[in-house]
């Protein structure tokens, strides 16, 4: 699985197939995670190389 950002084009791998659906993409300075369940409700977070983590919920559309 492939997750294009502004910044770089990370790899990732899904550890869970149906809802929730868990997917860790790693880049060159941090960790990314993304959690989505049945109802496209996502958490989206960036563990950087600092102690510093970013960390987004919303929803999921379109997502195949």
């Amino acid at each position: 699985m492939t997750l294009v950002t502004d910044a770089e084009t990370l790899r990732g791998s899904v550890t869970h197939e149906a809802a929730p659906i868990h997917m860790v993409f790693v880049g060159n300075t941090a960790l990314h995670m993304l959690s989505m369940n049945d109802a496209g409700d996502a958490r989206y977070s960036v563990h950087l190389e600092t102690p510093m983590v970013l960390s987004y919920r919303g929803t999921c559309e379109g997502f195949d």
